[in-house]
């Protein structure tokens, strides 16, 4: 389940640099990973109920080979 903040829920900014720091956790695992997501925006990051970010669309993602170079 997904939930989505509103007005009336308090968003600290404790709360902002924990989902800072997830989101900078979930791009260096897909870097670690070979995989480049390419549709990283607002809509795309979710909040599960606990409060911990979900990326989703991977539509767009490619994953390189671990010998493959650009």
């Amino acid at each position: 389940a997904i939930l989505i903040f509103t007005e009336e829920m308090e968003y600290t900014d404790t709360l902002r640099l924990a989902h800072s720091i997830q989101l900078i956790d979930i791009v260096k695992f897909l870097y670690k990973n070979y995989i480049i997501h390419r549709d990283i925006r607002p809509p795309i990051v979710m909040f599960g109920n606990d409060n911990n970010l979900r990326l989703i669309g991977f539509g767009f993602a490619y994953k390189f080979k671990e010998n493959e170079m650009r």
